[in-house]
């Protein structure tokens, strides 16, 4: 799919599901990452902005980014009832390629407002973030494997939320139960033995593979984070 700034695009479902009086959007910034783009459009009528994310074309024929994007996007869906993830509306198809659509976070990332974030602030979204992975890994049996600063986006009023599912995987409880029917697992893509993450966030049990990690990882990458955003540098 071809993407321009200035080009209309329509997403019906998307106005019918957060009544917008237009089902037409503009795109008004492109950005392109690693392996993903993403699209900034503005709703005509109301100039609220969303966030439209789907993989580059050059890994279209990938059936395993395609697959683990699938798969985030869902785990992203089901996640978005808590109040601390950004949340994603719906999945839609632009040109027979599949987005999601969620919400624009005009705060941009915690690495880039770092600097700006007060200390009530840094307290409130500490919590606010010890919560929202708390609440998803009891609800959903989940950890997210890539905890860091820019993987936590902020809102127009510096409230932090929780993004990129990627890397998420279902872990299993004490009790021998099963994880949660919401979301399926994806053993075939995080073998044991692969570091996938971002190693400066990532706990030592999970840059050397270990198969059996739990929460406890995701635990130790926000202590990291708390660490970044106290000293300004990553943890050594």
């Amino acid at each position: 799919m071809k993407c321009e700034v200035g080009q209309e695009i329509e997403i019906p479902f998307l106005a019918d599901h957060i009544e917008l009086d237009s089902n037409k959007l503009v795109i008004e910034e492109i950005h392109q990452g690693g392996m993903g783009i993403c699209l900034k459009v503005r709703a005509v009528g109301t100039g609220d902005h969303y966030a439209l994310k789907t993989v580059q074309k050059t890994f279209f024929e990938d059936n395993d980014i395609w697959q683990m994007f699938l798969e985030e996007m869902k785990t992203w869906i089901n996640v978005s009832s808590c109040d601390g993830v950004a949340e994603a509306f719906c999945l839609t198809r632009i040109n027979e390629v599949p987005f999601v659509c969620a919400r624009w976070m005009d705060g941009g990332d915690l690495r880039a407002s770092a600097e700006f974030i007060t200390s009530h602030g840094f307290y409130v979204n500490a919590l606010r973030i010890a919560r929202t992975m708390e609440w998803v890994n009891q609800n959903h049996d989940l950890i997210h494997r890539d905890l860091k600063p820019e993987n936590i986006l902020l809102d127009s009023d510096g409230r932090a939320y929780v993004t990129d599912w990627g890397l998420s995987r279902p872990i299993a409880k004490a009790e021998s139960r099963q994880p949660m029917n919401s979301v399926r697992p994806r053993i075939n893509l995080t073998e044991a033995g692969q570091f996938k993450g971002t190693i400066t966030f990532a706990s030592p049990e999970q840059i050397l593979g270990q198969p059996d990690i739990d929460h406890r990882t995701d635990i130790y990458s926000f202590g990291c984070i708390l660490y970044f955003l106290e000293t300004g540098r990553p943890a050594e």
